[in-house]
């Protein structure tokens, strides 16, 4: 799924309750846009997306001028990968919706993030005990013993 799907669904989370055509006004401002409309089709394809993957309903209410919302906002507020990878996407977005501003824009590195969750859950699939102290001693040396 492109980023204009995750954007659109931000749209609607951060409006609440907001049309295709104020979907399509916000995105045609952004940078990620070309300057072109997202096709009903496609909002479609990233709605339903969005819902596979994150478990999100994104319900259309035809009797309030066919505002989309978000119809299960309590999966927002769980703590689970989903909502992890939706956050981590969420910020990746807005940082790429003003690429032009990316010189301005300093992110802290998360050194060997991606390779210590790796190890941990290679460590839990084959039942080892993995104790925290390890795991910040790892971290803070490189993934060094």
């Amino acid at each position: 799924m492109i980023a204009g799907g995750f954007l659109g669904f931000i749209m609607i989370y951060e409006a609440r309750a907001i049309t295709l055509a104020e979907i399509n006004q916000r995105w045609v401002r952004t940078e990620m846009s070309g300057g072109v409309e997202m096709a009903r089709t496609t909002f479609y394809r990233h709605k339903l997306a969005i819902e596979e993957i994150f478990g999100i309903l994104i319900d259309c209410d035809q009797r309030n001028g066919n505002r989309y919302f978000i119809g299960n906002n309590e999966v927002l507020r769980e703590d689970s990968i989903q909502n992890w990878m939706l956050s981590t996407l969420t910020v990746s977005n807005v940082l790429s919706e003003s690429h032009s501003l990316h010189q301005r824009i300093l992110l802290e590195n998360v050194p060997s993030g991606g390779e210590l969750l790796r190890q941990v859950i290679d460590a839990m699939k084959g039942e080892h005990v993995v104790q925290d102290a390890v795991l910040r001693r790892r971290h803070r040396t490189g993934g060094k013993r």
